[in-house]
């Protein structure tokens, strides 16, 4: 245990998020099974857990792995890039059985090419300023405030509940992340650490909102 600790080249954060992807394909399982039961087409949680999956594998090979700076460049690259396709994954399925009309389809377009976008632009230069990316990371995820009418009128209270736990969970994170607020032990727990737990917790609570919503999937 303690050669793989020494091995990898930032433990906590690595092991969180190995922990996140395995996860995450469970979870993903778990909701298709669910829906498959249901009767309620699957694929949007498919999409919500693929982009968890590959958000929890492209961390923590990022903070994995000891290789070259180039390498390396690539692999946090990859990092960022993934959290717009999480953003994107985690709306599909509430777009799709929550929203209807020009609000739905205006939605996923928006938010699919806002993930695009934003994609392309951390593959292209990570020379943005932290609280820059930060911005636009939360700007997409609470752009759900534009239909939070419909989304009143559909979701249950539970679905809601959890819709808005995860949104602050990953919000209180991203704040951390920016301010590099939370250096409890530095080097070994300090704020990035304490933004990688939050993620889970999100990431959780967003899982617990999807089995809300199996019953309004209709």
């Amino acid at each position: 245990m303690k050669t793989l600790w020494n091995a990898l080249r930032e433990p906590i954060n690595s092991l969180t998020h190995w922990f996140g992807a395995l996860a995450a394909l469970i979870l993903m399982g778990v909701l298709v099974y669910a829906a498959v039961q249901a009767q309620v087409q699957a694929w949007p949680f498919v999409v919500f857990g693929v982009s968890m999956c590959l958000l929890y594998v492209a961390s923590a090979s990022y903070h994995s792995f000891r290789v070259s700076d180039r390498a390396l460049l690539w692999l946090r690259k990859l990092d960022h890039s993934a959290i717009f396709l999480l953003i994107a994954g985690s709306y599909t399925p509430v777009l799709i059985f929550a929203v209807k009309g020009g609000w739905q389809v205006g939605m996923l377009c928006a938010v699919w090419g806002i993930a695009l976008a934003g994609i392309i632009l951390k593959l292209v230069t990570m020379r943005l300023p932290r609280w820059i990316s930060t911005v636009l990371y939360l700007a997409m995820g609470w752009m759900a405030v534009l239909i939070l009418p419909q989304l009143l009128a559909t979701l249950s209270v539970g679905a809601l509940t959890w819709l808005l736990v995860g949104g602050l969970l990953y919000t209180a994170g991203a704040v951390i992340y920016a301010t590099k607020r939370g250096n409890f032990f530095p080097g070994v727990f300090g704020f990035h650490e304490l933004w990688h737990v939050f993620v889970l917790g999100g990431s959780g609570a967003h899982f617990a909102m999807m089995l809300n919503l199996l019953p309004r999937a209709h």
